[in-house]
């Protein structure tokens, strides 16, 4: 495996895991949101 595809991967794998962290915390902030209805 080169160099390139290393830390092209480790971006994507980062990217994802922000993009899942942020949705964890945007379903979060909606559930209070209802729960305050």
């Amino acid at each position: 495996m080169s160099d390139q595809n290393l830390s092209k991967s480790i971006s994507e794998f980062i990217s994802r895991v922000a993009i899942g962290t942020r949705m964890d915390l945007f379903i979060e902030y909606l559930a209070k949101q209802l729960n305050k209805l």
